[in-house]
């Protein structure tokens, strides 16, 4: 029967020593480093960014990424400053500052196009004249997008602010009925029948044989929202349910919102046969499926 050396009996505990000294010592150490560092950071007061510290992270970016996450931050701050009146009470001098800011980021990022969208976005919400140039730019790229978030401003700004809707810009935003985008389509037909303006009503009478289903029908419940009679033929197909299958909306939301929109629109319309139209789609669908509960959530009572 073997018994241990002193000698490994004395390593043994040196093993233990090294141990303390080179591994737990350090780790426990750390630990209370890093919880007093987290104890102090939490108890720091959080500075609140406002519009004007995005703008500056911004310009501060170093990626194109960090481009966007910052002027993403700049949208919801001017949101947050939308809802709550501050921006309507804002200094003129700031709001000159603010406008101005924008202006020059679009300038010096001109070639960043998602960073282009996120800005005139912004300008468009602020829905102030001020932003007009800046959109009326826009309105000229080649990026889709861009044009579209530009002409969405540009309306915005318009009907708020009807003094300023001369007869050049109502001639440019007819033009968007004859633009390859369909979207660009839908903005100016909603827009121009509220001006009652014949020549432009008559423009968008036109969209009703429109080779764009969504494009026909968004003239058709434009028009029916201003009384106009011949939105009636298409407006009747909106009720359709086989029409409604062949559409396929991408889900039982958009199928809702759509005829939500056109039922709004039939009812302003007036007209008995396309509400009784509207009225046998109802009776006919089943309220176990999502697609009955959309058109009767839709149609209500």
């Amino acid at each position: 029967m073997s018994s241990k050396s002193p000698e490994s009996q004395s390593k043994k505990p040196l093993a233990v020593s090294h141990m303390f000294w080179f591994f737990i010592l350090p780790c426990v150490i750390f630990l209370f480093w890093a919880s007093f560092k987290l104890v102090n950071v939490a108890m720091q007061p959080r500075t609140e960014k406002n519009v004007f510290m995005r703008l500056s992270e911004i310009r501060a970016a170093k990626s194109a990424g960090d481009r966007w996450q910052a002027a993403y931050g700049v949208s919801q701050e001017l949101q947050k400053l939308i809802h709550s009146k501050k921006l309507a009470s804002m200094p003129e001098e700031k709001k000159i500052q603010l406008y101005t800011e924008l202006d020059d980021l679009l300038k010096i990022h001109s070639t960043d196009a998602r960073l282009k969208r996120y800005l005139l976005l912004t300008l468009g919400q602020m829905g102030e004249l001020r932003a007009l140039p800046a959109l009326e730019e826009g309105l000229k790229d080649k990026d889709p997008e861009i044009r579209f978030f530009s002409a969405w401003g540009f309306i915005d700004i318009l009907t708020k602010n009807p003094e300023a809707l001369t007869a050049e810009r109502s001639e440019v935003v007819s033009l968007w009925l004859n633009d390859e985008d369909p979207a660009l389509k839908k903005v100016a037909a909603s827009f121009l029948v509220q001006q009652k303006d014949k020549k432009y009503v008559g423009l968008v009478e036109k969209q009703l044989k429109d080779a764009d289903r969504e494009v026909r029908w968004n003239a058709a419940v434009a028009l029916a929202s201003v009384g106009n009679i011949e939105s009636k033929a298409t407006l009747l197909e909106c009720f359709d349910l086989r029409t409604l299958r062949d559409f396929s909306p991408k889900s039982a939301k958009d199928l809702e919102q759509v005829l939500a929109t056109a039922y709004q629109a039939a009812k302003k319309l007036g007209d008995e046969e396309v509400l009784a139209k509207a009225a046998q789609l109802k009776s006919m669908v089943d309220n176990s499926t999502p697609e009955g509960r959309a058109i009767l959530a839709a149609i209500g009572n």
